[in-house]
């Protein structure tokens, strides 16, 4: 006993004296109305998937936006790089841009929830990928039949659009999970 009180008398003044439970940012219902709301509360964001690898995904974007970034920064000074450097970096773009459809398929139809950091990673992923997969296949960096010049040209030539392709299915693909909430009562 401390003080002379009780076990049971101590544990109700800590209670009494513990910080207050941390506030919702939307009202704690039922699990159907959690279902049908795309949840951008951080809290929800805790999950196996958020450390894919073992240790937090967050690692590997500073990892390779940092690569992507000193990359970017030797282009601009003028130093040509090459080709196993350039190879690489569309193997890195490759894979994290295949890590960021996982991720886009769990946070849709696993978790339930839209991350808006993870949403930023995946806004700056795609053009990556398909700006440094264009620049390969023109500079002919990436080994190719030459009876696929006149399809890689029309690919590279037009890489805007198949990037607002891409925005666009992933956005179809948020509007269709959370349909019933972004529609209301229509």
């Amino acid at each position: 006993a401390i003080y002379g009180t009780e076990p049971s008398q101590y544990s109700a003044v800590r209670r009494s004296i513990s910080a207050p439970e941390p506030r919702r940012s939307w009202p704690a219902s039922s699990d159907a109305w959690e279902q049908q709301q795309p949840g951008l509360g951080p809290a929800r964001h805790m999950t196996p998937q958020a450390s894919a690898f073992g240790f937090p995904n967050p690692m590997l974007g500073l990892a390779g936006f940092t690569v992507v970034i000193t990359l970017g920064v030797l282009l601009v000074a003028g130093v040509k790089l090459p080709r196993w450097i350039w190879l690489g970096l569309n193997a890195g773009a490759l894979l994290g841009f295949a890590f960021v459809h996982w991720l886009i398929w769990q946070s849709l139809y696993s978790i339930g929830a839209l991350c808006p950091w993870c949403m930023v990673v995946w806004t700056v992923t795609a053009p990556i990928f398909i700006w440094v997969t264009s620049a390969n296949l023109y500079a002919g960096r990436l080994p190719t039949p030459a009876s696929w010049r006149v399809g890689i040209d029309a690919i590279v030539s037009l890489r805007g659009l198949i990037l607002a392709a891409w925005y666009v299915m992933v956005l179809g693909l948020i509007f269709v999970r959370w349909q019933d909430f972004w529609l209301g009562g229509l």
